[in-house]
């Protein structure tokens, strides 16, 4: 049997809708993940008689209490006057889920994540909370974007951001927990310009020449998928900008 392929989802909170975006303030998202409401659209999806098996990892139990703590964290970053806009990215929220056939000791395996996510990230955690009253085991982990008393706003989950923590979660965690890996999907355009960076660095290393009979290979490998190579080239400081 195939294994399943792991769920690793990331988005900003706020009140944006640009690119489609379904608008939601920290208070909505922060009071559906504690369950303090349930709004009728949610009714078919939660089982209520199983709201008792959730667990909060970490993070206060009152969205209202959250709430509070984001804005603290935002207020002591230096450049928070620049975020006063009524869309500004409020919160970024991770999504992992698992099948529930799923054979693997589910808190375990959000525990590790919740781990991760911490280790990897580097950003505050306002809430981390099981979900086992869906019909899929999923942790939603909330995530104030302020870092080294910068205010990031939505950038640690930009698109070749995200393609990234994806890549890494999926080798870190999900792959030795026995789900399967997916490559994450990078945009052509980014995919593009990664490849030319990656292969402006090459260059630099005089690759082309010392490995002249296999180059035409790693060429066309850079161009299919350039994220493995641009991770190992950023890590030793020989990525070119």
């Amino acid at each position: 049997m195939k294994a399943p392929a792991l769920c690793f989802r990331a988005k900003s909170i706020g009140l944006s809708r640009i690119g489609g975006r379904r608008p939601q303030s920290l208070l909505a998202a922060a009071q559906h993940n504690l369950r303090e409401f349930m709004p009728p659209e949610h009714d078919q999806s939660i089982e209520a008689d199983r709201t008792h098996l959730n667990e909060i990892l970490e993070g206060p139990n009152q969205a209202s209490m959250l709430v509070e703590k984001a804005d603290q964290l935002k207020q002591a970053c230096h450049n928070a006057h620049k975020f006063k806009r009524r869309d500004y990215c409020q919160a970024i929220e991770v999504l992992i889920s698992v099948p529930a056939r799923s054979q693997i000791d589910f808190r375990s395996y959000f525990t590790t994540s919740l781990e991760w996510i911490r280790r990897t990230m580097s950003l505050p955690v306002l809430l981390a909370v099981v979900h086992m009253d869906e019909e899929h085991p999923h942790m939603h982990v909330l995530l104030s974007p302020a870092r080294d008393a910068l205010y990031e706003g939505c950038r640690p989950i930009d698109k070749l951001g995200l393609n990234r923590l994806i890549h890494a979660f999926s080798k870190d965690v999900a792959v030795p927990y026995g789900f399967r890996h997916l490559e994450p999907k990078m945009p052509a355009r980014t995919r593009r310009e990664s490849a030319e960076r990656v292969l402006s660095s090459l260059l630099q290393l005089d690759l082309p020449s010392r490995h002249e009979w296999i180059w035409p290979m790693i060429d066309e490998h850079v161009h299919r998928d350039p994220l493995p190579l641009m991770e190992l080239l950023s890590e030793t400081g020989r990525l070119s900008m």
